[in-house]
């Protein structure tokens, strides 16, 4: 994957907004990995002032986020807004 991390982000505006999804990367070892690994070379190539983030963002990379000032905006996914209306 580290060979792609010199054209992953072209056409991406930096210094802006970017979206991410994590629904299904997170349960995953592997997917997991690959999206943690790509994760700060993202932040390094883009440097957004805010991401987006469909999924959960319980990740340490987005704490890495949070302390380079980067703000987190957050969206559960369906699945995850019809459990919590039964834990409700």
């Amino acid at each position: 994957m580290k060979e792609t991390f010199s054209f992953a982000f072209d056409g991406i505006e930096p210094g802006g907004t970017i979206a991410v999804g994590t629904a299904g990367a997170m349960r995953d070892k592997d997917a997991r990995k690959v999206f943690e690994s790509g994760f700060e070379p993202m932040l390094s190539a883009l440097t957004p002032k805010r991401i987006v983030v469909y999924g959960s963002a319980k990740s340490p990379v987005f704490a890495l986020a949070k302390e380079r000032g980067i703000e987190i905006v957050q969206y559960d996914t369906d699945t995850a807004k019809a459990f919590s209306k039964k834990d409700a």
